[in-house]
């Protein structure tokens, strides 16, 4: 069987710390696909936050986003009471979308890769439109440049 096999970053620009919880364990008593993915879109929020925009507001008061493509590799079990800290970096960044890369650990220990590609989108009107420069240049701001 062919997979999509994903590589960790040379490095990420955001951490984020988040600790398994009970409601995060599935049948398997480990930690969730759908849970996973829930902790990846915290710590988008998170990241979001600290550059001053939310997935509603995108830089622009009516411009939020919707994910276009997810792909999740998982290597390593996650059980309750886990520290998972969550790495992003934004990259691939065109006229129209970008992507988020993410990079879970538990210690030292890779447990997940995954990314998102995102697109900024107009919810009343059901149209995807070109990144605001407000969010390229909060995205500048965050990097120092």
């Amino acid at each position: 069987m062919s997979r999509v096999k994903l590589k960790e970053l040379p490095s990420y620009e955001f951490n984020c710390r988040l600790q398994v919880r009970i409601t995060d364990i599935n049948i398997a008593n480990h930690l969730g696909h759908v849970e996973l993915i829930g902790m990846m879109h915290e710590a988008r929020h998170q990241f979001f936050m600290k550059l001053g925009v939310t997935e509603l507001r995108l830089g622009a008061d009516n411009v939020g986003i919707v994910i276009i493509d997810l792909v999740t590799n998982y290597m390593l079990e996650v059980f309750v009471g886990d520290i998972i800290d969550i790495d992003l970096q934004i990259e691939d960044l065109t006229e129209r979308s970008f992507r988020v890369y993410y990079r879970m650990r538990r210690g030292e220990e890779t447990v997940a890769l995954a990314e998102t590609g995102i697109a900024p989108f107009i919810y009343g009107e059901k149209n995807s439109i070109p990144v605001p420069e407000t969010f390229k240049e909060s995205l500048k701001k965050f990097r120092g440049q």
